[in-house]
């Protein structure tokens, strides 16, 4: 995180004294000058001559954005850019920057040294004032050098005094004896040169192979050996025998090929040249595994993993037995245990120790008050530098390499008395290894897009609730300062937004308690404003007889679609539903009736409901919808207004709406051009109202597509990363397409590995009911009644489950049956139970469960984090969901091989029609195919420009309707939604794969392909295994195709296996 506020507190202290100014005056004068002096120093003026236009050097709307791109092609102007987007990360869209410029214009004009046009804002310098008269040299430090890490002091408890701590809701004590040692950690060092390239060659592999034969005795040597590394040359990929790491770099290869190998050996040849490295996993488990290897052949291994879930990390890997070796990173022990009183605490005060003066009133002890106990500050353990619950980070100074996960990367630091700066483990990273292997990198980027797409319980039991905590807090401020802050126009705007905001959802909530079909109507589904809109445009048409699905039907066209597209775009004053959007705020229920009569009247004059059979409930849900938007409008000019109370208000970090993201990536990840969108779901659960709130902050994955230069345009060049996946390259995939050049291809060496798994045997194979018509879950209306007829099927109408496992090999006669949630498995199971009568089936089948694994479980449910013991049980079918176990999961038997002889789809994976995040992935897909299109006009109009057509992807996007056979559906959407899908299914098919086995796969929904199971022909547009062949197909035929001969070489070694199994499966 970057120091960008101490400037701010000197040169605000010396003004005040000097002026009579008010705090958000001051503001004003430093944010907006530090701008304007940005553009000349810029050189940019003809591009931005006015002063509203500076948000668009600022906003991340337009990090991508090419016409930017142009303006700041020099090392210095990137700086200039870099830093000015970490000082004021704030000036996010017009209207902030309106509002800056009013109380601009309010100062005197001695005290400014810019003028600004009131109706233009067009600006020129003017003579300097003799009040701070030195700002520009100020400015030009602050855009010109490199800004300072913001700084942790760190001051030890001392011995022989007596501290107190809070935790939990108790007050505990300690008393430091007078003989403690003090054991500081080692600084680690996080300024280093750049980095210049690593080769690392076939006999450096092979060497390091060895080593880890000698140590480990897995075998390296000889798997090193069955696999061959390529990179495209001419019109093929060729073999090579030395491997680059020179920025970021992209591997692929076949599943089960030796990526995990790879990056083992890869490890210890770059650890043993001389260079620290870093490992980013999807899962703690992982790391540890890795450690436990990379220690024994002698490397200093530091796994870093967040505190606060340490507990269940424990219990995972003690449930795994993964060995003593990994309880050394997961230790929850605390030195100083023995001298607490009056009890051991929950949790340690590693960071939170604070001195007892003789002054104390020891009542403060059992109230629970210890605000006069504070001393001269915050301690922390003298001991911490020898603590074994910090040992990870106590070596990290020393550490050749460093094991991680996504989560712990963006949001965990490194602990102050090793890392005085306060940075993340990600830039730590970036700044202190040589290389940095991202393992399932396209897993990874799911993820990193997940984390910018943060989901906040808004509402929820009690007071727990985000917005109850945040309206908790402005309270409380208000009433501390004497309602003092309320002069400050951030905390003004801020406060009046967020009461309009808590106003309205007290009114939404009293509608939905009394108006069960209100709440039926939003429930248990993802929603925006633009989403419900076009339900009631569709409603009102389809209720006119209008074919909806319909090319003929535009929806943008539509005229109820257009007027409530320009009241959801803000439009208050030309609309007339903002009269009625108004009225319903201040009104209790009972008026809101009256209210909605009076809707009803209007709403019959414009004829929209002349063919609804329920007008009342129409107008009803209406009335709700209106309500919603302005309480979106209202929260979402909290949010604006949110970024400027960190920079006014004390203690406002802790409440910012993006504090579920480190402070340390605003002002660095790219957005969408639609701005900061917002999604919304609601959820009923034992009469009981729960609000989530989803935004899109950013795109994730560009961390990952970018991480050698992310901190570049600062000055530093980062790690060099090597990217490596199965499936990473994945065509049209909106979530698992890495859009990143192919550098290396990873195969095995012997054809005959591919063939054996090619000789895979894949069927269709529905259940059917008793009248004959096949069992359709995915898109059942009753899952549930579709689930329970397939296991009906399985074990009673057919004998083809005992036909399989009579064929299976020995040592791998067990199956795994895919459901597509952990709901889903507890029915199947409890199924089994009730209709196997016999018992000869339930007793040999078990459940996947997201318990704890140190919980008093039955044994036929595995946790998820032990089920790569599974072939140690005495069971022969493994109930799970598709995502549970997917991909990193081994579950292998005792010669190395899969477990697993075959996998029984027994639903078909599809995102839910409503599935915003998916929607999101989508938008920002369609985005960066739009944005390098060339744009007319001047650099403003180009911005105006992709601005509304960002919006305009974005809401296209999310009108998306998420079904696979769905008439309107384009050919682009579904075969994103193919390759998605794809990736998914051939990631679990994996798990049975292992060894380059053959795998038995039945694909049992009838959902796959519907047409084929009532006996007709399929197509690619009903039946997703037509799809999967539909998509592959090109890149396997002899005729030339206009694919280019890098995705096709790409795409016959990555899918070969899939695609020769699924010609086989008749009818598809």
């Amino acid at each position: 995180m970057r120091e960008t506020r101490s400037w701010r507190y000197k040169v605000t202290q010396s003004l005040q004294k000097q002026t009579s100014l008010h705090k958000d005056q001051i503001e004003a004068l430093l944010d907006l000058e530090l701008c304007l002096f940005a553009i000349e120093k810029l050189g940019v003026q003809s591009e931005l001559e006015t002063a509203i236009s500076v948000w668009l050097l600022i906003s991340n709307r337009f990090y991508l954005f090419p016409r930017l791109a142009l303006l700041v092609e020099t090392v210095e102007a990137k700086r200039t850019l870099f830093n000015l987007r970490q000082l004021v990360p704030y000036l996010t869209n017009q209207d902030v920057t309106e509002q800056l410029l009013k109380v601009y214009s309010q100062i005197p004009s001695k005290y400014r040294a810019y003028d600004v046009d009131d109706k233009t804002y067009r600006f020129t310098r003017k003579s300097m004032p003799s009040i701070w008269g030195n700002r520009f040299e100020r400015f030009e430090e602050l855009l010109g050098n490199k800004l300072k890490y913001r700084q942790r002091t760190v001051k030890y408890a001392e011995p022989g005094k007596e501290y107190r701590f809070r935790s939990g809701e108790n007050t505990y004590s300690v008393r430091i004896p007078k003989d403690l040692p003090l054991c500081q950690g080692r600084v680690l060092s996080v300024h280093r040169e750049n980095n210049k390239a690593i080769s690392v060659t076939r006999k450096e592999m092979e060497s390091a192979a060895n080593l880890l034969d000698e140590h480990c005795g897995q075998n390296h040597k000889g798997r090193l050996s069955d696999i061959i590394l390529e990179h495209f040359q001419g019109m093929g990929f060729v073999e090579l025998d030395t491997i680059v790491f020179d920025g970021v770099k992209n591997l692929v290869g076949l599943l089960n090929a030796g990526k995990s190998t790879l990056i083992e050996i890869l490890t210890v040849a770059v650890a043993k040249k001389g260079h620290r490295v870093g490992i980013v996993f999807n899962e703690v488990v992982t790391c540890l595994r890795m450690a436990s290897l990379l220690k024994k052949v002698g490397l200093r291994v530091s796994v870093v993993i967040g505190q606060r879930n340490r507990e269940v990390h424990l219990k995972n890997w003690h449930s795994v037995d993964g060995g003593i070796d990994g309880f050394t990173h997961l230790s929850t022990a605390c030195p100083l245990s023995q001298y607490f009183q009056p009890s051991n605490p929950p949790s340690p005060p590693c960071f939170d120790l604070r001195e007892v003066k003789d002054s104390d009133d020891s009542n403060n002890s059992s109230n629970g008050n210890s605000n006069n106990s504070n001393g001269d500050g915050v301690r922390i353990c003298p001991l911490i530098g020898q603590c074994p619950r910090h040992r990870d980070a106590n070596e990290l100074a020393s550490a050749d390499v460093i094991l991680t996960t996504v989560a712990a990367a963006i949001f965990t630091r490194p602990l102050p008395h090793v890392s005085p700066q306060s940075i993340t483990y990600y830039e730590l990273m970036y700044r202190t290894c040589s290389v940095v292997f991202f393992d399932e990198c396209d897993k990874v980027q799911s993820n990193l897009d997940s984390t910018f797409l943060p989901a906040i319980k808004l509402i929820e039991r009690g007071s727990n609730g985000f917005l109850d905590q945040v309206v908790t807090w402005t309270r409380a401020t208000k009433l501390r300062n004497s309602r003092n802050d309320l002069r400050q126009l951030t905390f003004g705007q801020f406060n009046h937004a967020l009461q309009n905001a808590d106003t309205l959802v007290d009114n939404i909530c009293t509608q939905l308690q009394l108006s069960p079909d209100e709440s039926e109507w939003l429930a248990e589904k993802f929603f925006t404003c633009s989403s419900l809109a076009r339900d009631f445009v569709l409603e009102i048409a389809e209720a006119e007889g209008i074919d909806t699905e319909s090319s003929t039907f535009i929806l943008d066209k539509n005229p109820v679609y257009l007027e409530l597209a320009d009241f959801l775009l803000g439009d208050w004053k030309n609309s007339w539903l903002a009269e009625y959007a108004m009225r319903l705020k201040s009104e209790n229920y009972q008026e809101q009736q009256e209210t909605i009569a009076k809707i009803q009247t209007e709403l019959t004059k414009k004829g929209w409901l002349k063919a609804i059979k329920d007008k009342w409930g129409f107008c009803s849900k209406f009335a709700l919808f209106l309500k919603l938007v302005l309480f979106v409008s209202f929260f979402q000019q909290s949010i604006k207004t949110a970024y400027g109370l960190e920079q006014q208000v004390d203690g406002a970090e802790e409440i910012v709406f993006f504090n579920r993201i480190p402070r340390d990536f605003y002002g660095l990840i790219p957005g969408l051009a639609s701005g900061l969108v917002c999604g919304f779901k609601l959820e009923w659960q034992e009469n009981q109202l729960t609000l989530w709130y989803f935004q899109a902050l950013g795109q994730g994955r560009w961390l990952l597509e970018n991480f050698s230069h992310v901190f570049a345009d600062e000055g530093t060049q980062g790690a060099h990363a090597l990217l490596l996946s199965g499936t990473s390259w994945a065509g049209q995939s909106p979530i698992y397409h890495l859009e990143r050049q192919v550098d290396y291809l990873l195969r095995p060496r012997v054809r005959k590995a591919i063939e054996a798994i090619s000789e895979s045997s894949f069927h269709f194979s529905p259940c059917y009911y008793p009248d004959g018509s096949p069992v359709r879950v995915s898109g059942a209306t009753n899952k549930e009644e579709a689930l329970l007829q397939v296991v009906r099927s399985l074990l009673r109408q057919t004998d083809i489950l005992q036909r399989d496992f009579d064929t299976l090999p020995e040592g791998r006669k067990r199956l795994i049956w895919y459901v597509n949630s952990y709901e889903q498995v507890d029915f199947v199971y409890d199924a089994i139970k009730s209709i196997d009568t016999s018992s000869y089936w339930k007793e040999r089948v078990a459940a996947l469960t997201s318990r704890s694994p140190l919980e008093e479980i039955d044994e036929s449910l595995i946790s998820r984090s032990n089920v790569e013991n599974f072939a140690d049980t005495n069971r022969a079918i493994l109930i799970a969901p598709i995502a549970a176990i997917g991909r990193g999961k081994n579950i292998l038997n005792a010669k190395g091989l899969s477990a697993f002889g075959g996998a029984y789809f027994l639903v078909r994976p599809h995102p839910a029609p409503d599935d915003l995040d998916y929607k999101f992935r989508l938008a920002l897909w369609r985005e960066r195919k739009a944005i390098a299109q060339e744009r007319e006009g001047n650099f403003i109009d180009a911005c105006d420009s992709w601005r509304s057509e960002g919006y305009g992807i974005f809401l296209k996007s999310l009108d998306t309707i998420l079904q696979y056979s769905h008439k309107g559906l384009s050919k682009e959407l579904r075969e994103g939604l193919i390759w998605s899908l794809m990736v998914l299914t051939w990631q679990a098919i994996a798990r049975t794969i292992r060894g380059n086995q053959p795998t038995l796969v039945r694909f049992i929904d009838a959902a796959w392909a519907p047409n084929l199971a009532q006996k007709k022909a399929e197509t690619e547009k009903d039946s997703l295994l037509k799809g999967f062949k539909y998509v592959l197909q090109p890149y396997f035929g002899k005729t030339r195709t206009g694919y280019d001969q890098i995705d096709i070489a790409l795409v016959r070694s990555l899918y070969e296996p899939f695609y020769r199994a699924l010609e086989k499966i008749d009818g598809i």
